[in-house]
């Protein structure tokens, strides 16, 4: 539960990965871009809901885990568009 996510959201995964995209077809770069931006789009009662849900059969610290994953994923994503766009 102490886990930071540091070696989890590795950034610079995110960068060979814009860059393959840059190579290939310039066009889809915003295609790339898009689920860093939808990720930021998930309601925090929505989470909230299907955590509830999977805490019925597992215990609440698989919640509160994922819970911390998802709100961590979604500042990345935001500072990740922030810095490369």
């Amino acid at each position: 539960m102490s886990n930071d996510f540091s070696q989890t959201l590795w950034r610079g995964g995110c960068d060979v990965g814009l860059e393959l995209c840059q190579k290939k077809d310039k066009a889809g770069i915003p295609y790339y871009f898009e689920p860093f931006a939808r990720i930021q789009e998930i309601r925090e009662d929505y989470i909230d809901g299907f955590l509830n849900t999977l805490c019925y059969f597992y215990p609440d610290f698989i919640g509160e885990y994922l819970k911390r994953y998802i709100s961590t994923l979604q500042a990345y994503c935001a500072a990740y568009l922030k810095e490369t766009r």
